[in-house]
């Protein structure tokens, strides 16, 4: 038996609306994928857009690269590594940035 959400009611299970208040018991095609859509937001961050976190982590590493190459001016030559590690987190912040939107 199939228990109508609306009143309660029980149908049988092969039903498509319920005998006492006509509401539909399963949802359409389209309801069911906003409630997937709604219930995937929720579980994984519907306030971090898609690309949020690659944009933060390639921020936070050119701003480590820029620390490194502060640090390693200061000494008596310039190193590599820095201008790598800024050219990889700008790497990451353009790929986000061009990557296209759903």
């Amino acid at each position: 038996m199939v228990h109508c959400t609306k009143c309660g009611a029980e149908n049988k299970d092969d039903a498509r609306y319920c005998v006492q208040c006509g509401q539909p018991l399963y949802p359409s095609r389209e309801e069911a994928r906003m409630y997937k859509k709604e219930r995937e937001e929720m579980c994984f961050g519907a306030h971090w857009a898609p690309g949020a976190w690659g944009l933060f982590f390639g921020i936070i590493i050119v701003f480590a690269g820029l620390v490194l190459l502060i640090n390693a001016t200061t000494g008596l030559g310039i190193d590599v590594w820095p201008f790598i590690v800024i050219a990889f987190g700008i790497m990451i912040v353009i790929g986000v940035l061009a990557r296209p939107r759903r």
